[in-house]
């Protein structure tokens, strides 16, 4: 595949990531807005001796501010992130990666990024469903500076590097 393809094809993946979030962000606002009102409208201790639900509220709100922070930290550096040309050698941050599982012949995408870990990205013009991990990930620790054809073992899989992009 030409260079523009590829680049092209990794800001299209994050694209859809950065969406994907702003919706997983919008959704985390509403379930703070949730758990706040609930905490408002929960009796406290002096009401009923054995109920804990406003303190539990305030729990869940507190986690919820803490993943709304998380998101927005991602969404920030995926919108900071430069989308660049990488090496056709040598796995690196903001490679994408085609792996082979041996035992199944399986082929995975995995792009490897400073945020947005965990999400599945699919992408029409490859026809793939690209997997976002992140650099401080297991798997990442384990590819990034390995070459194609090289192996890696993760959780009892073993992997094949077969084409960098």
């Amino acid at each position: 595949m030409k260079l523009d393809t590829i680049i092209s094809i990794k800001k299209e993946v994050i694209k859809a990531l950065l969406e994907k979030l702003s919706e997983a962000l919008s959704l985390a606002e509403r379930q703070l807005e949730q758990a706040r009102q609930g905490a408002i409208e929960a009796p406290g201790r002096m009401q009923s001796r054995y109920d804990s639900a406003k303190q539990e509220f305030s729990y869940l709100a507190e986690s919820y501010q803490k993943r709304i922070f998380q998101i927005k930290n991602e969404i920030s550096t995926l919108e900071e992130w430069k989308v660049r040309q990488t090496s056709k050698e040598i796995v690196d941050v903001g490679s994408l990666v085609e792996t082979e599982e041996d035992r199944n012949k399986k082929k995975s995408f995995y792009f490897i990024l400073p945020a947005g870990a965990g999400e599945i990205v699919k992408n029409r013009r490859l026809r793939k469903t690209i997997t976002i991990i992140s650099v401080k990930s297991p798997l990442a620790k384990e590819l990034l500076n390995k070459r194609v054809g090289d192996s890696l073992v993760i959780a009892s899989r073993k992997l094949t590097i077969t084409c960098l992009h």
